[in-house]
């Protein structure tokens, strides 16, 4: 794997007690030469207090701002999204790229939660 071919997809890492594994996800960052980092929201998990450990993930993101593009998720409130913003990181409602003559769009899932909800009548 070369770094200039690989595009690093994380989603819902969901920062906050309980529910982030720092070590693994930071172990992913450094772990897989990336070109651009895409996270595809719910990087945060409503406005819960992110524990000192997680603030490792912030730093990396912000050290890291000119590749990383931050696809905004339900879960991710506006003041945390003002300041990865305020930081310098890329914040993006969707995103759209090609590859090789394929397009393609980065998007958080749940815009696709009222399509499942009809589809399996949950």
């Amino acid at each position: 794997m070369t770094e200039k071919s690989v595009y690093l997809f994380i989603s819902d890492p969901h920062l906050g007690p309980d529910y982030c594994d720092v070590k693994k996800l930071m172990k992913t960052f450094e772990s897989i030469p990336h070109k651009k980092l895409f996270i595809v929201g719910d990087l945060f998990d409503g406005k819960e207090v992110i524990p000192e450990e997680q603030q490792k993930i912030i730093d990396y993101i912000v050290k890291n701002r000119r590749k990383v593009i931050f696809i905004k998720g339900n879960h991710d409130p506006k003041e945390w999204v003002l300041v990865l913003k305020n930081l310098g990181v890329k914040v993006l409602k969707r995103c759209f790229f090609k590859i090789k003559n394929k397009k393609f769009c980065v998007i958080h899932g749940d815009k696709f939660d009222g399509f499942f909800v009809r589809l399996f009548r949950i």
